[in-house]
């Protein structure tokens, strides 16, 4: 398993690096589930990655990006896609309101056809119904995507509250059958790894449980986020 950091800054960026985290994912934190991060802001961070890389030959550190809770235009979508990729980002997550818009299929399937690795994100409620998750995840597969995760709106609650274990663990399962890679994220705090670690899904991912007051718009706890890459640790050996 992996540890996905979301950060909306350099400094941020740094000092998820700094711990040896494996995953970054850039996102504004200040508003929505999956609000894009600024473009120059994305491009500072990505520089500071590649610096990273270059001080640290041996480092795997993976990049994602998310590219808004929804998007207008087939045009749009390219272009938010195209500044990310261009700048570096490894791996775009996409929401329901993307992945699943019909409209939207052609310039996805394009992206998907030159071997972007696209991410797509179930909610809890999506889960819960569990014929759509089957034939989705099915679907999604068939595609070409890299991987799904399931993350939450609501933060004020861990996604293990949102969804049974019995349906995560069924999701998890299924997605790894079908060679997808597959996360879990959402309001998640350090206690919640042992539970977790025994679904052994590919990443688990954190923000709001690593801030200050544990509040996903403060900024990441240095403390904090050594104490989850330590526990990581541990569970992983």
């Amino acid at each position: 398993m992996q540890l996905l950091v979301s950060v909306n800054s350099v400094s941020e960026a740094s000092l998820a690096l700094s711990a040896g985290v494996d995953l970054l994912d850039l996102k504004d934190t200040t508003y929505g589930a999956l609000a894009m991060l600024d473009m120059g802001v994305s491009q500072a961070i990505l520089q500071a990655v590649r610096h990273h890389r270059i001080a640290h030959p041996a480092s795997t550190v993976t990049v994602s990006a998310t590219i808004g809770d929804d998007c207008a235009s087939m045009e749009q979508l390219k272009q938010r896609m195209d500044a990310r990729l261009e700048a570096g980002v490894d791996i775009i997550k996409l929401p329901a309101t993307i992945w699943l818009d019909s409209d939207l299929q052609t310039t996805l399937q394009r992206f998907l056809g030159h071997q972007v690795s696209l991410i797509a994100v179930f909610s809890p409620a999506e889960l819960a119904e569990h014929a759509f998750m089957h034939e989705k995840l099915a679907e999604l597969s068939a595609k070409g995507y890299f991987g799904v995760m399931v993350d939450t709106i609501d933060k004020h609650m861990p996604v293990t509250a949102q969804v049974d274990q019995h349906t995560l663990r069924a999701f998890i399962q299924l997605a790894q059958s079908l060679a997808l890679t597959v996360g879990v994220a959402g309001g998640l705090q350090v206690s919640d790894l042992k539970l977790l670690s025994l679904m052994r899904p590919d990443y688990i991912g954190f923000r709001s449980g690593l801030c200050e007051q544990q509040q996903r718009k403060n900024c990441l706890s240095a403390s904090m986020l050594m104490t989850t890459v330590e526990k990581m640790s541990d569970i992983c050996q």
